[in-house]
């Protein structure tokens, strides 16, 4: 009799522990649909990162393309400042041109006038002959007036190298201007490939900012699979103790049937 109470008070504390082991079986059945949902889950926040990369890209490709078209205008602007300079040299020599034209008139008057003189003076020693008196007085004129004519002269040939001389200090700040031009130009360049090297890093910065949180969410994985591990091993020791309750049920029923 004490045999059969104690063999009923093993089946009820093995009924007890295979209740216990059901709810264990539940718990691991709730686990299993937790990790299907967090799966769903990482899966969805993949495709969500996947996005705001392709966004990301986007945002470099149309900044990219903002460079692209600057560069393109500050290459028009240099082309404007090419043939600017092409003008101003074409102007230079045109006023070159229209300066030699101008000495050769004024060389030109002054030989009409030489000539006007000497016709004079052909005349005055025509008069001269007829006045041989008067030879010696109009000679000391004559001498007198190609003195004059000779200073004068001078003083044209004197004009015309200042105008030169200020012809030439207006094509040497000219040349100092084209020159400063160059200059600006070389600086627009270098400014110009140092904004490149700043993208090129800033987009660099943005590729290790991404590998970050893609090895963030490797590790997030990573203990999702640890956990995944662990409910595998309860899994299976739920299955053993239901392996051992049916062992304990079919005791029961053989203590029961002898």
């Amino acid at each position: 009799m004490f045999s059969v109470l104690k063999s009923a008070e093993n089946n009820r504390l093995m009924l007890k522990s295979a209740e216990s082991n059901r709810l264990m079986l539940k718990s691991a059945e709730s686990n299993r649909l937790m990790l299907k949902s967090a799966e769903s889950n990482r899966l969805m926040l993949k495709s969500a990162e996947s996005n705001r990369l392709m966004l990301k890209s986007a945002e470099s490709n149309r900044l990219m393309l903002k460079s692209a078209e600057s560069n393109r205008l500050m290459l028009k602007s240099a082309e404007s400042n090419r043939l600017m300079l092409k003008s101003a040299e074409s102007n230079r020599l045109m006023l070159k041109s229209a300066e030699s034209n101008r000495l050769m008139l004024k060389s030109a008057e002054s030989n009409r006038l030489m000539l006007k003189s000497a016709e004079s003076n052909r005349l005055m020693l025509k008069s001269a002959e007829s006045n041989r008196l008067m030879l010696k007085s109009a000679e000391s004129n004559r001498l007198m007036l190609k003195s004059a004519e000779s200073n004068r002269l001078m003083l044209k040939s004197a004009e015309s190298n200042r105008l030169m001389l200020k012809s030439a200090e207006s094509n040497r700040l000219m040349l100092k201007s084209a020159e400063s031009n160059r200059l600006m130009l070389k600086s627009a360049e270098s400014n110009r490939l140092m904004l490149k090297s700043a993208e090129s890093n800033r987009l660099m910065l943005k590729s290790a900012e991404s590998n970050r949180l893609m090895l963030k969410s490797a590790e997030s994985n990573r203990l999702m699979l640890k956990s995944a591990e662990s409910n595998r091993l309860m899994l299976k020791s739920a299955e053993s103790n239901r392996l051992m309750l049916k062992s304990a049920e079919s005791n029961s029923l053989y203590s029961i049937f002898f």
